[in-house]
């Protein structure tokens, strides 16, 4: 077009279009309480990496207002980490921890000079100062003996641990950005935790997450004693020799009392400066200088710290910042260096926030603008790659205050609605870090190859039915499967339903029971299964339904796999499958119909067989072999079917197994199933 239509850009064009890279900001305004945004996955990255970057914490976002903070409470951080290490890291997170969505606010591009570097040494000894000055106790449990390292490792390889966090620098994951990768960045990264914290505190933190900190999204694994203890001696065996032997700058009482002053001379007169600073000692200077440096850099608005439970936002509101006019964005002097578009201001102030702090030269390079240390630019770099500045680009470029008339928005069915807050929730929480909807997630998957492959040979790695076997249960059909009661008192307090997995459902205590019944009815509404309350479904031993569903059972042999209430299956552990003495207070009636009918449909990978039914057996052979009441079903596949949904229904006893395994297992130390032999008793092979 420029070059046969002589096409150039309208400058005076308020509203230009999008390029095609930034074109899904638009999906935003009509779909701006999804998550993901179906159809739209640089949109659905960004709206992740501004959520797990904690960009609302500094800036008002109307998507996020009343959300916890991002980042961990620092209350009780005298417990959890020495002076030494928190100076170390503030002063450059990635330095610790590669991946850290800790910001990097010292040695920027307006604070990297001699005389910067020397106020910042001391601004950090202040705030750290401050936040240790402020640290409240911690009442916490006593760790007896040290743990088993090579238990501890196969814990966290098997139970789950990996759906969140990163426990080894993963170089095939370090550059691979994607909306499911970032699921396994919900919790940090726990290499060299041996450098950070002490064993004491991993071991509390452990067994009681938000007995530290009361916001965590860490969930509560519900380990034992023995557990804690074991994977709080893995993660404490690695260490980062290179970071701990760094030196920290001797504290400068003169550079402190300069950034003192700079902040007393603010609202009072030079001789009332001196008065009151004369009247200090050291402490007293340093904890005045850190609480003050704590407002100004807005550590507050991602960590919750004494002393600033009503402070407000220090960051620009961006609720509508895509529909700000060009005019209110300050280019400074880069004018001539960049389009004069929002999308290349955005792109430049994420990538370099304190570039316009800068003054570019001819020869390329820039030179600083003289300012007070208090007047520069604070917006800390979070070290997005490429791939991630576009996508938080499309974000602010997607929030606008467009007035879409109704009938263009999506319908606000009741439907619609709960799917949304649903989704939301799912996001917050993680839930795709372990298990698949439609598609979608279980990003923990590549460790479960990992820890099978070990455990097993790469040949069991690379069955995708033993993966599946072994990985969080897909969750598609969710809403159809499982009584909405029976699913609130699990997620309340979660129970063993297949023995043979070692993922362990955690326990999120933090989560209202409002949100939890959101949670409830995002699954029913999506399934179609719009009844929150049903009929009780109930069985009579003495039907012909009954009867012939016990004998097709037979055939099946269900209890070779399968609890029957306390009655353990008859093969080997490793084959062992949920308690049907369950399945009427769990599961719906319809929905065992279709489960039996084709397992593998509702649960790619499932190691549950259709049930043999002598359908196509001779009618005489049938009536001989299996007797008049299977007879009666003669050709039809439904009628049998509902007959061994029937006789499943009244198998007797709601005796939750997880508690006979669970003790076992806490009993004899083990921490994973093995196969060995089929014994009849509960002996060590079953184990």
């Amino acid at each position: 077009w420029q070059e046969e239509l002589g096409w150039e850009p309208l400058h005076h064009w308020g509203e230009p279009m999008l390029p095609l890279k930034f074109v899904e900001a638009s999906c935003y305004k009509c779909h701006n309480g999804s998550m993901p945004v179906k159809g739209a996955p640089k949109l659905s990255l960004g709206l992740a990496v501004v959520e797990k970057g904690g960009c609302f914490g500094c800036h008002e976002i109307e998507r996020w207002q009343d959300k916890p903070k991002p980042g961990p409470g620092l209350r009780k951080l005298a417990s959890k980490t020495s002076r030494e290490f928190a100076y170390k890291w503030i002063k450059d997170p990635k330095e610790f921890r590669h991946d850290t969505w800790m910001p990097q606010f010292f040695s920027l591009a307006n604070s990297a000079d001699d005389k910067s570097i020397k106020r910042t040494d001391q601004e950090i000894h202040a705030m750290v100062s401050y936040l240790f000055s402020q640290s409240e106790p911690y009442k916490s449990d006593q760790l007896s003996g040290t743990g088993d390292w090579e238990q501890g490792r196969q814990l966290v390889n098997s139970l789950g641990c990996k759906g969140c966090h990163r426990v080894t620098a993963d170089e095939e994951l370090l550059w691979e950005n994607s909306f499911n990768s970032m699921r396994r960045q919900q919790g940090p990264n726990l290499i060299y935790m041996g450098s950070k914290t002490n064993q004491s505190w991993i071991y509390n933190w452990l067994l009681d997450p938000q007995g530290y900190h009361s916001e965590s999204k860490m969930p509560d694994m519900r380990l034992n004693e023995q557990e804690a203890a074991d994977i709080s001696a893995y993660l404490m065996a690695e260490i980062d020799k290179d970071f701990d032997s760094r030196n920290i700058p001797v504290l400068d009482e003169i550079q402190i009392d300069e950034i003192v002053i700079s902040f007393l001379e603010q609202t009072l007169r030079k001789e009332e400066v001196d008065a009151k600073l004369g009247k200090m000692d050291l402490s007293r200077k340093l904890n005045f200088a850190g609480e003050k440096l704590i407002r100004h850099y807005g550590c507050f608005s991602c960590h919750d710290i004494s002393g600033f439970e009503n402070s407000k936002p220090i960051g620009t509101p961006l609720t509508n910042e895509g529909s700000k006019l060009i005019s209110k964005l300050d280019f400074a002097f880069f004018h001539n260096e960049i389009p004069h578009t929002k999308w290349d201001w955005f792109r430049l102030k994420l990538n370099n926030p304190r570039i316009f702090d800068m003054i570019p030269q001819k020869t390329g390079a820039f030179v600083m603008k003289i300012k007070n240390p208090l007047e520069k630019a604070r917006m800390p770099h979070f070290n997005l790659n490429q791939e991630e500045l576009d996508a938080v680009v499309t974000v602010l470029l997607g929030f606008v205050d467009d007035d879409i008339p109704a009938s263009k928005l999506p319908s606000r069915t009741a439907r619609n609605l709960m799917v949304e807050d649903g989704e939301r929730l799912i996001q917050t929480y993680n839930c795709k870090g372990c298990h698949e909807i439609d598609g979608e997630g279980g990003a923990i998957i590549p460790t479960v190859k990992e820890w099978l492959s070990e455990i097993g040979g790469s040949s069991a790695a690379e069955d995708a039915n033993m993966v599946q076997s072994f990985a969080a249960p897909l969750l598609d059909t969710e809403g159809q499967k499982v009584q909405a009661e029976w699913l609130f008192h699990f997620f309340k307090d979660p129970l063993m339903i297949r023995p043979n997995l070692q993922l362990r459902m955690p326990s999120f205590s933090m989560i209202s029971d409002d949100d939890w019944n959101k949670f409830i009815k995002y699954f029913q509404f999506k399934d179609g299964q719009l009844l929150a309350h049903e009929s009780i479904y109930t069985v009579s031993k003495n039907t012909k339904a009954y009867r012939a569903g016990k004998v097709i059972q037979d055939l099946g042999a269900c209890n070779n796999c399968h609890f029957y209430g306390t009655e353990k299956p008859r093969q080997a552990a490793l084959t062992w499958a949920p308690d049907l003495a369950l399945s009427k207070v769990r599961l719906r009636p319809d929905w065992v119909v279709e489960w039996l009918r084709d397992p593998q449909a509702i649960m790619p990978g499932t190691k549950m067989p259709a049930p043999y039914l002598p359908v196509d057996e001779p009618l005489k052979d049938v009536r001989e072999n299996w007797g008049e009441d299977v007879a009666a079903m003669h050709g039809s596949n439904d009628e049998m079917l509902e007959a061994l949904r029937d006789y499943v229904w009244a198998v007797p006893g709601t005796t939750d197994v997880s508690g006979i395994v669970r003790a076992h297992l806490e009993s004899e130390g083990y921490g994973f199933i093995i196969e060995n032999e089929d014994d009849d008793d509960w002996g060590d092979e079953d184990w």
